[in-house]
């Protein structure tokens, strides 16, 4: 039978800080760019884990206005991470998904 797990552990979050200056430096940055990628993977486990593939969250949403997102959160809160910033965003989506 399957096991739920009530959290979740996550290897490799950036701090904000190292997330913007790399960002700063070039939106083609490989910081930049893995976790803008690894929030859209984020963004789909969301999805699937509550919705079971169902509901839609994010949906026509693009990898620059994510992208821009995290850089957003990450300017407002810059003692937070990547983390932090994706599950805001990914809050924000939600929100707007189910009004």
């Amino acid at each position: 039978s399957p096991v739920y797990a009530e959290g979740f552990l996550v290897k490799g979050a950036l701090d904000c800080g190292r997330f913007l200056s790399s960002c700063d430096s070039s939106l083609k940055h490989l910081n930049c760019q893995v976790h803008t990628s690894w929030s859209l993977g984020f963004i789909t486990g969301m999805n699937y884990s509550i919705y079971g593939g169902k509901q839609k969250v994010g949906k026509d949403v693009t990898y620059d206005t994510i992208k821009h997102a995290l850089i957003k959160y990450c300017r407002d809160n810059p003692l937070k991470d990547t983390v932090d910033a994706i599950e805001d965003v990914y809050l924000k989506l939600h929100k707007k998904a189910t009004r």
